[in-house]
């Protein structure tokens, strides 16, 4: 079964777990994060980009804050 994208209404963020650089320009430098869900297991973890956290109403730093 292939998952989907988790969307505004069903992502329940917890922390972030860990970073990745998903696209490299000579500019700039796009990155994902890997966002633990409230209540599930850390293997149901989802890497997302900044617009889709951003879309759901979350904070980049007050997730990163909640992992530390």
């Amino acid at each position: 079964m292939a998952k989907t994208m988790p969307t505004a209404k069903t992502l329940e963020a917890e922390m972030i777990l860990g970073t990745k650089v998903a696209k490299k320009t000579r500019e700039e430098e796009y990155l994902e994060y890997l966002v633990e869900r409230k209540g599930r297991p850390v293997e149901d973890s989802t890497w997302m980009n900044v617009a889709a956290l951003q879309k759901a109403c979350y904070s980049i730093e007050d997730l990163m804050s909640r992992s530390s």
